[in-house]
């Protein structure tokens, strides 16, 4: 299996929110698309990060 593979498979729609998003909104885009991270852009559309589910549960652990 390939990459373009799996992306045929899933589609190519990215979802993205802004830095200034809060992790609670991050989360909840997360949830809503059934999707594992969220890239993180700047209003221009330059990539600043990637968000993760695992990004999400760590730092609730650690910061509640």
């Amino acid at each position: 299996m390939t990459v373009a593979a799996v992306l045929r498979q899933k589609g190519s729609t990215v979802v993205g929110v802004p830095p200034d998003a809060t992790v609670a909104e991050a989360a909840g885009i997360i949830a809503h698309h059934r999707i594992g991270a969220v890239v993180v852009r700047e209003p221009d559309g330059r990539l600043v990060g990637i968000l993760s589910e695992r990004d999400v549960v760590r730092g609730l652990t650690i910061h509640g």
